[in-house]
């Protein structure tokens, strides 16, 4: 009995010390980024379509055109433009489900159209009501001229933002930073 005690508490000695501990650093990073509270798919929609019809005259998406695809949720917003949200763990429903983060996915053929850097802005506010129009455009802006290095844009707001390119689409991903 000693003997197996021995091994479990060497055993759990090994696992806790394997695992990383916060540093100070970590902490100073992520109070560097800023932190948002937690909000709920449908949450985040009806903000995305809130912003929309307050600062744009751009087409909003509903509910009623989602789908679930590899773990996220698909929101049609107009052919080609997609609203794509990754639930905090494994989906259950719009109601439950914690954003992660929220992408922007468009096909190519839409890099220059303005209501792709019009809906993204939407979605950036939507994520954070404390970050103002001009705040949006300058994540877009500096995430843009990141993306060779696959970096974020962060201002401190708790809202990072990144400019994925693939073959044939794009992503602009919002991603939340929670406390």
């Amino acid at each position: 009995m000693k003997k197996v005690m021995a091994i479990l508490l060497l055993c759990w000695g090994l696992v806790s010390c394997s695992l990383a501990l916060p540093t100070r650093e970590d902490e100073e990073n992520k109070e560097n980024l800023g932190y948002v509270e937690p909000i709920t798919i449908s949450a985040l929609i009806k903000s995305f379509n809130d912003q929309i019809f307050t600062n744009s005259g751009l087409g909003p998406t509903t509910e009623n055109y989602s789908s679930l695809a590899d773990g996220k949720y698909w929101f049609e917003i107009t052919e080609g433009i997609h609203l794509v949200v990754l639930p905090k763990g494994e989906p259950k429903s719009l109601e439950e489900d914690i954003v992660a983060s929220s992408n922007l996915y468009f096909e190519q053929e839409h890099i220059n159209d303005p209501q792709v850097l019009a809906y993204t802005r939407m979605l950036i506010m939507a994520n954070n009501a404390q970050i103002s129009y001009d705040e949006a455009q300058n994540l877009i802006d500096e995430a843009q001229t990141l993306t060779s290095e696959k970096g974020t844009s962060n201002n401190g707001k708790g809202i990072s933002v990144r400019f994925l390119k693939s073959d044939n689409h794009y992503e602009y991903q919002i991603i939340r930073v929670y406390q």
